[in-house]
């Protein structure tokens, strides 16, 4: 597949990759949509202290499941699907949050840990992975507020 490859500060090319193999537990998405969001530029700028290179940037983006691997149950192919790393932040597992910020270049996620929304097919994809950002924002505007005017 071809992916946009971050090998170091503001050292962007486009390339082929590996197409991925979903593992146990994995189901791969075909990404139709990703957002940029804040640790993708402060990557992007060498400034993120997480990030190894070469990385394929991209973790909140939207698409559709295409391939399962063994033991997933309740996702079938052809599944919408809004993927997330937050939402396993959020559960307090933050050994997973730094190795799964390049989502969008393994296309192979645990449904259980990073879907966050599976999605009736009447949606239009292309915009479905701002769901992530317009959810931040509310509990942003709801915890703190003073911070959000």
């Amino acid at each position: 597949m071809k992916a946009a490859v971050l090998h170091g500060a503001a050292d962007l090319r486009y390339e082929t990759v590996a197409d991925p193999a979903p593992a146990a537990n994995e189901v791969i998405v075909e990404v139709h949509a990703c957002s940029i969001c804040g640790s993708d530029l402060h990557g992007f700028y060498g400034k993120h202290p997480w990030l190894v290179f070469p990385r394929i940037l991209g973790h909140e983006f939207a698409g559709e499941v295409v391939a399962l691997g063994s033991g997933v149950e309740g996702v079938p192919i052809g599944q919408r699907v809004c993927c997330d790393i937050d939402i396993n932040f959020s559960r307090g597992n933050f050994q997973a949050f730094a190795p799964c910020l390049d989502l969008v270049a393994k296309r192979a996620v645990d449904p259980d840990l990073y879907i966050s929304h599976r999605l009736p097919l009447a949606h239009a994809a292309d915009a479905l992975h701002l769901l992530e950002a317009r959810s931040v924002e509310a509990h942003k505007i709801a915890l703190h507020p003073q911070e959000a005017a």
